[in-house]
């Protein structure tokens, strides 16, 4: 034997979705991740066109059923297999310090950890015909005791083969309700979206990016 496997228990990841970042630094995280791949893009040969960030989020009711989701969606160039497994990966960082956003560093996981229990990603190029997704659910990885994240397909719709969509999705499920609620209530999510707007603000004129939060933008 010349290695020893020491990838930690899932368990390190749920824990670490309990250290008390704010809920809106956790959004932000993920949002960071779209716009550095609008980054990305900016620097190739197709530029991104009418860049988007949208975030969705459950209503009350939805939180209190337990089916809430939060969904973070772009429309940027969409990752391969092996970028998605990258971004996904605990610990790993691919970002360049200076010309990346990485405002806060909690990383992927630790971001979807703190907002709810299983989250799944699905990304998908312009000239592909289907999503590829990636599901992590932390309740499953701990029975498991490994970590082993299943990948998914599903082909396009129609239309969206027709307007030759492209981008990622993350959606977020078996969400913290407390946390959460300082994200959809009142001013709670006023000082939300005021905080995403002093944080994006430059990058969104100079790129032209536009961010929806739930519908405000």
């Amino acid at each position: 034997m010349d290695h020893l496997d020491i990838t930690p228990s899932p368990r390190v990841l749920r824990m670490l979705g309990q250290i008390d970042f704010a809920p809106w630094q956790c959004l932000a995280e993920l949002i960071d991740n779209s716009i550095d791949a609008f980054i990305d893009q900016e620097a190739s040969d197709a530029p991104p066109l009418h860049p988007k960030v949208t975030v969705s989020l459950p209503t009350e009711q939805q939180l209190r059923d337990g089916s809430g989701i939060i969904e973070i969606a772009d429309n940027g160039q969409g990752m391969t297999l092996e970028t998605l497994g990258d971004a996904v990966r605990a610990g790993y960082s691919g970002n360049d310090p200076v010309d990346k956003m990485g405002l806060f560093g909690m990383g992927f996981n630790i971001a979807t950890a703190r907002l709810g229990r299983r989250t799944e990603v699905w990304t998908t190029t312009n000239d592909s015909p289907d999503w590829t997704g990636i599901i992590i659910d932390f309740d499953e990885l701990e029975k498991r005791k490994a970590f082993e994240a299943p990948i998914k397909t599903r082909p396009k719709t129609d239309t969206e083969l027709a307007s030759n969509d492209h981008g990622t999705k993350i959606n977020i499920s078996r969400l913290e309700s407390d946390r959460i609620r300082a994200l959809t209530r009142g001013a709670g999510k006023r000082k939300t979206i005021n905080k995403l707007g002093k944080i994006y603000g430059r990058v969104m004129g100079k790129m032209s990016i536009l961010i929806s939060y739930d519908g405000d933008h």
